[in-house]
C-alpha cells in the first residue's frame, strides 16, 4: 500500500532580511526526498500578489506549516496565526545572524517558547528539516499542546480587544463605546499594562470569544513594529477560528497585503467609531444568544474540548 506524503505550506517574506533564496533551493532538495510535498506562497501566485483566500486555502489543504520568521514580517505572522488556529503542525526557521532582527524577536517573546531552526543558507534549512523530521508527527500541534488543554467549555462570551500601543483620541473613544455597549463582556490586551502575553494566552482568548477587535499602531509611533507583528499573529488566529474580526489602523497605515481587505484605515476618531458601530451589532447578537459551534474545523475542535471536559 502506497504511503501518503503529507503536504506542507512554506511562508516567508518577499523582501528585506529574508531567507527567500535559500528556502527556494531547500524546498527543491527536500521535495526530491519524497518525505513531504512542500508548496511555497509564491507558487500560489507567481505574479507576487495574492488574495488572502488563496493563501488560507493552501494552508487548509496542508498538513504542516513552515515559516521563516526573519524580520517578523506581518504577512508571515498573520499566516502563522491562521495555521495555529487551523491545528497545523508548525515548523519555524529564523536567521539569527542579524543582530537587530534577533533582538526584535527576543523582545516579541510571544514565540520564544515555540522554538526555531537557526538558518543562514539552504544547507542549514535542509539539515534542520531532517534533524527535526516534522513530517513524522503532524498531530504534534501548538493548538493541541498549548491551547486546547487550557480551554473552558462554551468559551468566554466576550469581545477580545487588542488595544493600541498609544491611547490616541480614537482609541479612547472606542474604549468608552465598548464599555457602554458591552460592559462586563470585554477581555482587554493592553500593552501599556502588560506588554507581553504568552502565545497560549492569546489562543485561549481568541478561541473562546465572540469577536476580535484589533487596533494597530501607526508605524511612526514608538513600539509599533513589534506590536504590529504580535497583532498580526493574533488576528491570523482570529481568522483561523472564524471569529468576527475588525482591524483598525490610524492614518495612512499600509496594511500587509494578506489582510488588506480586512483592515479599515481612519483619519479621525469619528471614522473609527463609525467602523466600530458598523461591526458591533453582529457581535452583540452573538453575545445575546447561546454560543453555537462554528463551522468547519473549529466546530470539531470545540466539540472535542467540550467532550474532554465532560
Amino acid at each position: 500500500m502506497a504511503t501518503t506524503i503529507p503536504n506542507a505550506f512554506f511562508a516567508y517574506a518577499s523582501s528585506g532580511n529574508t531567507l527567500r533564496e535559500p528556502i527556494r533551493d531547500a524546498v527543491n532538495q527536500i521535495n526530491v526526498g519524497r518525505h513531504v510535498n512542500i508548496k511555497t506562497w509564491e507558487e500560489c501566485s507567481p505574479s507576487g500578489t495574492f488574495l488572502i483566500n488563496t493563501i488560507c486555502k493552501a494552508i487548509d489543504e496542508s498538513d504542516l506549516f513552515f515559516a521563516d520568521l526573519t524580520g517578523l514580517n506581518a504577512n508571515v505572522m498573520f499566516e502563522l496565526g491562521y495555521a495555529i488556529a487551523r491545528n497545523k503542525r508548525i515548523w519555524l526557521i529564523f536567521d539569527d545572524t542579524y543582530q537587530k532582527g534577533k533582538n526584535l524577536f527576543n523582545q516579541l517573546k510571544v514565540l520564544t517558547t515555540v522554538g526555531y531552526v537557526p538558518c543562514c543558507n539552504s544547507e542549514d534549512i535542509v539539515s534542520g528539516f531532517y534533524r527535526d523530521k516534522p513530517y513524522l508527527d503532524t498531530t504534534n500541534t501548538i493548538f493541541h499542546t498549548a491551547i486546547e488543554p487550557n480551554l473552558e467549555p462554551g468559551g468566554y462570551r466576550s469581545v477580545f480587544h487588542l488595544k493600541s500601543q498609544h491611547e490616541n483620541q480614537a482609541a479612547m473613544r472606542m474604549s468608552n463605546l465598548l464599555q457602554k455597549r458591552l460592559a462586563g463582556k470585554i477581555v482587554v490586551d493592553d500593552p501599556r499594562e502588560s506588554p507581553v502575553q504568552a502565545l497560549a494566552w492569546y489562543g485561549i482568548r481568541v478561541f473562546g470569544c465572540n469577536g476580535v477587535l484589533c487596533h494597530f499602531t501607526d508605524p511612526g509611533r514608538e513600539g509599533a513594529y513589534l506590536q504590529t507583528a504580535r497583532h498580526a499573529l493574533v488576528c491570523g488566529m482570529a481568522h483561523g477560528f472564524d471569529k468576527p474580526l475588525l482591524m483598525l489602523a490610524e492614518g495612512d497605515f499600509l496594511s500587509p497585503i494578506d489582510y488588506r481587505d480586512y483592515l479599515r484605515n481612519y483619519n479621525s476618531a469619528r471614522d473609527a467609531l463609525g467602523f466600530l458601530e458598523e461591526w458591533l451589532p453582529t457581535v452583540e447578537d452573538a453575545l445575546k444568544t447561546e454560543q453555537r459551534p462554528a463551522s468547519g474545523g473549529l466546530s470539531s475542535q470545540r466539540l472535542a474540548v467540550d467532550l474532554k471536559r465532560l
